[in-house]
């Protein structure tokens, strides 16, 4: 039976996982609370891929995007997670490692890139192509001009001044694999809600 956590007593009660909340402890701002990545179908929190900047308080600007960067290694393993907050679909630093979320709405960044026309139809295939991020979209402001890309529709003028953000992210995930032109990758897909097992082997259920 499907469950909506909107318009419900017990959501009111249960945060969900990366929820976007205002920092606390005096700090500005907005953070991302704890959530989790699994990397392989496990209950076992070793399978719980590290996240960084979670809990950390972020300025989160108009057109800023909370995300999750995952960077990959060759062997399709997790070097790195991090929660980032900044404006994204433009390149930024090392094409290899780029700063922010360059490939945007796209979930995932591969290197070399083949080379398109305008109309977006590949007309050479690159040569040793591998992925070299992932990424997972965790929310944005009500008020962000480029929720679609950098072709994005206007925003409606109830929402031009609004600055609340957009929860995009519910649910806990687990990185799976695939291919995308001939190239392997992972990407994410959300899994079970794993926070009450984690607070119970932590020692933290309260009856």
């Amino acid at each position: 039976m499907y469950f909506s956590r909107l318009n419900s007593k017990l959501s009111a009660q249960v945060q969900s996982p990366f929820a976007i909340v205002p920092a606390t402890g005096g700090v500005s701002g907005y953070m991302v609370e704890e959530g989790h990545c699994f990397s392989t179908f496990s209950y076992g929190t070793g399978s719980m891929i590290p996240i960084q900047g979670l809990n950390k308080s972020f300025p989160f600007e108009k057109n800023q995007k909370f995300y999750i960067d995952f960077t990959i290694l060759p062997n399709l393993q997790v070097e790195k997670a991090e929660i980032k907050c900044s404006t994204v679909g433009e390149p930024v630093g090392d094409k290899n490692n780029p700063a922010t979320w360059a490939s945007y709405p796209d979930m995932f960044y591969i290197q070399p890139s083949d080379q398109v026309d305008e109309n977006g139809r590949v007309t050479a295939l690159a040569e040793g192509k591998k992925q070299i991020k992932c990424y997972v979209l965790i929310g944005y402001r009500q008020d962000d001009e480029q929720k679609n890309g950098l072709n994005s529709p206007p925003v409606p003028e109830a929402l031009e001044t609004s600055s609340n953000p957009v929860q995009i992210l519910f649910d806990d995930i687990i990185l799976l694999a695939s291919m995308v032109s001939g190239v392997p990758i992972v990407f994410p897909a959300p899994y079970f809600d794993a926070t009450p097992h984690v607070k119970a082997v932590r020692g933290e259920v309260t009856l």
